[in-house]
């Protein structure tokens, strides 16, 4: 292994999702260089030598003890959030994040990182059928319940098996930008690379609110307003809100949001134009609230996601 490789561990336990487990595996051991150098080396860090897992058994390479040494932690979500959750893997998380690893979970994963503190006073998500049960037995923790993905900083917890592949996508692509992420997602999913918020305008008919969401992708960059979206569908405002959220998952606002934070993260990695430019480019209303919205969306402010991108990309030409 290059010792400049990123060394992430997946946690496997009794009752692992397989599903979990290997699509964070695919995908970064799809991330590769330009040249063909792998970006991270994985390992399966395991409960026991046999893991037996939702529908097949899993071999691990290593105990816990290796989260110690990993840059990422990856815990894989299981088939019930009451499984007892070992002693030895709350001590190695615990671990692993004081010394500066990115700590993430998949699904019911959540559990465990909430068992070993990690959650408390921040926020995070799980799978929507133990997002109750997350909030009762662990009342600090910040639940974002129409999340699917809470990127914390330090901490990233996703709410079930596709919101996983998103995370692990969303972390490649905080590692070593879109381009290298777009590779890997093509390799690994066979899904062609594209502009990711594009993907968030499925097939709809070109009327009422299709036609709307389709006008929105292209004018995200001007003050977009409720009343304005719901006249252009010929809806009330209560009606347009109601059916947007119904057939998005989210609210005309947050999807804006979404797509200028994805607009200005794509000019942050490709131009040098200053932060105050690209927050007109995209729509804000100010740098500051700019930096605000690409913070609580990321977890890093725009410069900081800038130079991470750039730091990436030397290592990656290094390796």
């Amino acid at each position: 292994m290059n010792p400049r490789t990123h060394l992430v561990a997946l946690v496997a336990m009794h009752g692992v999702a397989p599903f979990d487990l290997s699509g964070a595996a695919q995908l970064f051991g799809a991330a590769c260089t330009e040249n063909g150098v792998p970006l991270y080396h994985l390992v399966v860090c395991g409960e026991a030598p046999i893991v037996h897992g939702m529908g097949f058994d899993v071999k691990p390479d290593c105990g816990f003890e290796a989260l110690e040494s990993a840059d990422t932690v990856i815990v894989a979500g299981s088939n019930n959030f009451d499984r007892p959750i070992p002693r030895d893997l709350i001590s190695a998380l615990r671990k692993a994040s004081r010394a500066g690893a990115r700590v993430c979970s998949i699904c019911y994963g959540a559990f465990v990182l909430a068992a070993a503190g990690l959650l408390d006073a921040r926020r995070a998500v799980t799978h929507r059928m133990g997002i109750d049960a997350l909030a009762r037995r662990y009342p600090a923790i910040l639940i974002e319940r129409e999340a699917m993905v809470v990127d914390d900083g330090s901490i990233v917890t996703s709410a079930g098996a596709l919101a996983g592949i998103e995370m692990c996508l969303g972390l490649i692509r905080r590692d070593f930008g879109e381009a290298l992420a777009a590779r890997a997602e093509w390799v690994a999913m066979g899904r062609a690379p594209a502009d990711a918020a594009s993907q968030t305008v499925p097939p709809l008919p070109e009327t009422g609110i299709g036609a709307v969401l389709h006008w929105m992708s292209a004018h995200y960059a001007e003050p977009l307003t409720v009343p304005l979206l719901a006249s252009r569908a010929k809806l009330s405002e209560r009606s347009f809100a109601r059916h947007f959220r119904a057939q998005m998952g989210t609210s005309p606002h947050q999807w804006l949001l979404a797509r200028r934070v994805h607009k200005a993260r794509a000019l942050l990695e490709t131009t040098t134009q200053s932060i105050a430019q690209i927050a007109v480019l995209t729509g804000f209303e100010s740098t500051n609230a700019f930096r605000a919205k690409f913070q609580s969306l990321l977890g890093k402010s725009p410069s900081h996601y800038r130079r991470g991108i750039l730091a990436g990309r030397e290592n990656s030409r290094a390796m």
